[in-house]
């Protein structure tokens, strides 16, 4: 089954990002020590963001556990289930809420991304679309997370008050966390612009052409399970991240993606680099520029609007 969209809406990828366009684009020469401490800086913000995260909802979480306990003696089970799903709810209606009212009164202009004239606002009836698909999926992934489950408490994970981790560990994994998930972003989303893959697939996504929070999770259910789900499942059963750590991971994890495709630059926006991705229909693949720029696929970004510290001086002369 393919996407039959209004080409006019969504970016040609099929030829622009093929595998073999990506392999004879042009490289150039990047100042890797100034990329490497922009990444490294990332990474450790990660971590301190977390951990903020993680103290921040600690208390909150100790009353709800104990009261889910005390009133209706929950299982851990019911628990993963209903506090991951109210969370991931909550989040995505109150931050896309917010950047959506933004828009229609006019605030933080000065925070605006700068768009190509076609990359226009979208129209109510693909936003209404993107919402109804948001809340079916995420009603959906209650079955998928009864299942995980299972997985969860073998792999260690906690979810009762008594057992929080320290905070150092919080602070590792979040830094560890988001190494994880930008390199196994960036390879699946690279996978889903082969060109089967981009017309079955990944082309629902590509529908917005000028992004807002909610297309963030408007997807195919197999690029959500295969680039949003599977990871996040996978890096909390690895580092056997407690439940409550896992919550504070899964709303800055979300934050970033809402603020990438909200069209403004608040906290965590690399200044477009995902916007640039949707509006101009080419590079771009990754949460932050190093895998693209050690692969060769966000040249045009760099060549338009990236900071131009990124190229070397011999770059700079030409």
């Amino acid at each position: 089954m393919t996407f039959d969209y209004d080409e006019h809406q969504i970016p040609d990828f099929e030829k622009e990002n093929s595998s073999s366009s990506l392999k004879d684009r042009p490289q150039l020469k990047y100042d890797m020590p100034s990329l490497l401490l922009s990444y490294v800086k990332t990474v450790f913000l990660s971590g301190v963001a977390n951990t903020v995260l993680y103290v921040l909802m600690k208390p909150f979480y100790t009353f709800i556990r104990l009261w889910t306990i005390d009133r209706f003696n929950m299982p851990k089970s019911v628990f993963y289930v209903l506090s991951t799903f109210f969370w991931h709810s909550f989040l995505y209606f109150s931050i896309n809420g917010m950047f959506l009212s933004f828009e229609y009164f006019s605030l933080f202009e000065s925070r605006k991304y700068p768009r190509k004239k076609h990359a226009r606002f979208p129209p109510s009836y693909l936003i209404r679309s993107a919402i109804l698909d948001g809340l079916k999926d995420q009603l959906s992934s209650l079955l998928t997370m009864f299942f995980v489950f299972p997985l969860t408490t073998a792999c260690g994970i906690e979810y009762d008050p008594i057992s929080f981790p320290s905070l150092s560990y919080v602070f590792v994994c979040g830094m560890l966390s988001f190494i994880w998930l930008d390199t196994t972003f960036y390879w699946s989303h690279r996978f889903l612009h082969r060109p089967w893959w981009y017309s079955r697939v990944h082309k629902k996504h590509h529908q917005f052409k000028a992004t807002i929070g909610f297309a963030a999770e408007h997807a195919h259910w197999f690029e959500q399970l295969f680039s949003n789900q599977i990871p996040y499942v996978a890096f909390t059963c690895l580092s056997s991240m407690h439940h409550c750590a896992s919550l504070s991971w899964l709303a800055l994890r979300l934050w970033e993606t809402y603020e990438g495709h909200s069209g403004y630059c608040l906290l965590v926006g690399s200044e477009g680099f995902h916007d640039f991705h949707h509006t101009h229909g080419q590079s771009n693949l990754g949460a932050h520029p190093l895998w693209d720029v050690v692969m060769g696929t966000c040249d045009p970004w760099l060549r338009e609007r990236f900071d131009r510290s990124l190229l070397s001086e011999d770059n700079s002369k030409q």
